[in-house]
């Protein structure tokens, strides 16, 4: 069910072009050592009794992914303002197209402090719910 989930939230990313708009792309679990300019990085924080125990049921399962920006371009937060803005276009009430089930809802829950570290990078975590249903 993750690795669906995530194949959802990778295509919805690429068709957007959002990966155009940033310099880099959007990771599920890591980056590739050495990234720099502009990208996000994904992962599952929680995961439902379902995908814990290996049974799909009919009902509505809700897990929660942790988005990750970082970008070590310097426009004093405009850059990184710009990210979270387009993450927010793309995935706040959207629709998401998961293999295998049907997309109920996928909402913003929290949004972490912009960091500025050692001058050079900017980093944000941003959490989202996403709701499906076993068709």
């Amino acid at each position: 069910m993750i690795d669906a989930i995530a194949a959802g939230i990778t295509t919805k990313f690429n068709a957007t072009g959002a990966g155009s708009k940033w310099s880099g792309e959007l990771y599920f679990n890591h980056a590739p050592q050495g990234t720099t300019g502009s990208y996000g990085v994904f992962n599952n924080i929680t995961s439902s009794k379902e995908e814990f125990m290996g049974a799909a049921t009919s009902g509505v399962t809700t897990v929660t992914f942790d988005f990750m920006l970082i970008t070590d371009i310097d426009t004093d937060g405009d850059e990184i303002t710009d990210m979270i803005d387009q993450l927010n276009t793309m995935y706040q009430w959207q629709d998401l197209t998961i293999t295998g089930f049907t997309h109920i809802k996928t909402q913003r829950i929290s949004i972490g402090p912009t960091i500025f570290e050692d001058d050079k990078i900017w980093s944000v975590v941003v959490t989202y719910e996403i709701s499906v249903q076993v068709v």
